[in-house]
C-alpha cells in the first residue's frame, strides 16, 4: 500500500513518545534559576513564620481548660446531634450531661413492685463539684505560701 502526500498513516497515542528537548542555555538561565528561587521562597516563608509567631505560649488553668471543653461538648451535642441519632441514645446522653436519670424499677421489671427511684449526679454536676474542691484546694496551697512566707 502506498499512500500519496496528503495521506498519513494513523499511529495509535500509545505508540508515540514526545521528548522534550530541552536547551541548556534556557535550561541554565531559566529552570534553575526559577528552582532556587522557588526553594528559597519556602525557606524564607517557613522561617518567618516562626519569628512572627508568638513565643509565649498562653497557660490555661486546668479549671478554665475543663470548663471549656466541657461547654463546647454540650452545645456540640445540644446544636445537632438529635437529627443524627436515635431517640433513645439522645435520651441516654441527655441523662449523662444532666443527672436527671430517674429509672423507675417497677417499669423496668428488676425491682419489687415498690417504684423507687434512683438519681446520679451527671457530668455537668460532677465538674462544678470538681471545679469547687479544686477551687479549695488552690486556696488552701496559697494560704499555706503566705503563712510559710511571713513566719520566715
Amino acid at each position: 500500500m502506498t499512500s500519496s502526500p496528503g495521506h498519513f498513516l494513523s499511529i495509535p497515542h500509545s505508540q508515540t513518545s514526545q521528548n522534550i528537548l530541552l536547551d541548556s542555555s534556557i535550561r541554565d538561565w531559566v529552570v534553575l534559576p526559577l528552582l532556587i528561587i522557588m526553594v528559597f521562597a519556602g525557606l524564607i516563608r517557613h522561617y518567618l513564620s516562626l519569628v512572627l509567631r508568638s513565643s509565649k505560649v498562653k497557660k490555661i488553668p486546668k479549671v478554665e481548660h475543663r470548663i471549656k471543653s466541657t461547654l463546647s461538648r454540650s452545645s456540640r451535642l445540644r446544636s445537632g446531634a438529635a437529627g443524627y441519632i436515635a431517640k433513645h441514645k439522645w435520651q441516654g446522653r441527655i441523662r449523662y450531661w444532666t443527672g436527671e436519670d430517674t429509672v423507675d424499677s417497677t417499669a423496668s421489671g428488676t425491682g419489687s413492685g415498690s417504684g423507687s427511684t434512683a438519681t446520679t449526679t451527671g457530668y455537668l454536676r460532677e465538674e462544678i463539684q470538681w471545679i469547687e474542691e479544686e477551687e479549695e484546694r488552690r486556696q488552701e496551697a496559697k494560704r499555706s505560701n503566705d503563712s510559710s512566707s511571713t513566719s520566715t
